[in-house]
């Protein structure tokens, strides 16, 4: 998972405001035991106001409302306790609280891919065969420096897809290694992996994808990212790992109300 120590303080704030949201958009709750049966209790949902904290809920969670309340509960108890490892680390390094930032986000600009885009973008799509895959999650990956990149986006925690098809008429052909969505900042990224930009073949595609990119209104280091190693051999995860925190915290920028 995300390693806290390395989130600027303004993408601490946002991760800590987006949990917050989330939360309040859910049953909130706990799991136990009541005369022997494994039961859910529930002591806050935001559709059924006659549930508080001074009047939980208890269902048996093999009834239907205690399946149904169960998801819920499960997704609260993770939720919470990441927002409450954030908080802790927050108040390790500043005085100050967190800002209280309003979901759903405004942009200063409209971002040229979106979480509607991201949700309906089918994975797989470049038609050039995969000769030897790799499977990592079951996403089908070409190479292990994709390999070494999914791994780390999926220690970042964000959903990911391998090879969506760019469908916009200037985008034709172009298929991402990575396509990335950061829920906390509301943003798509699109990643390119170059791995031998010593082959001319290899150079020529990072450029007419960088110039595919530009001439779209995309800015490098904010809407995509291209990692151009040396050779098919160098790869350094700690520099995705930069290039991707980089890209988050050029894009918070675009969120209004930030300088």
């Amino acid at each position: 998972m995300e390693t806290m120590d390395k989130l600027s303080r303004r993408h601490h704030e946002y991760k800590i405001a987006y949990l917050r949201d989330q939360l309040s958009k859910i049953p909130h709750g706990s799991k136990g035991l009541f005369k022997g049966r494994a039961v859910v209790y529930v002591f806050y949902d935001p559709n059924n106001k006659k549930i508080s904290k001074k009047c939980k809920a208890r269902y048996s969670v093999n009834t239907k409302k205690g399946m149904y309340y169960t998801k819920y509960i499960d997704n609260y108890l993770m939720l919470k306790s990441e927002l409450d490892a954030l908080l802790k680390n927050w108040n390790s390094k500043y005085v100050t609280p967190p800002r209280d930032i309003k979901f759903p986000l405004k942009k200063k600009k409209q971002d040229i891919l979106n979480k509607e885009w991201f949700d309906q973008a089918e994975e797989h799509q470049n038609p050039y065969d995969l000769e030897h895959p790799l499977d990592y999650n079951g996403h089908k990956l070409r190479s292990k420096n994709e390999y070494i990149t999914y791994q780390l986006i999926d220690r970042l925690g964000y959903e990911q897809k391998s090879e969506v098809k760019l469908d916009f008429k200037q985008f034709e052909g172009f298929y991402p290694d990575d396509t990335f969505y950061v829920p906390e900042i509301d943003k798509v990224f699109i990643l390119g992996i170059e791995g031998a930009m010593d082959k001319p073949d290899y150079s020529s595609k990072s450029h007419r994808e960088t110039v595919i990119c530009i001439t779209n209104g995309m800015t490098e280091l904010k809407d995509f990212i291209m990692l151009r190693l040396p050779d098919a051999r160098t790869i350094d995860s700690a520099q995705i790992e930069n290039l991707v925190r980089a890209a988050i915290e050029a894009s918070i920028s675009d969120i209004a109300g930030e300088p």
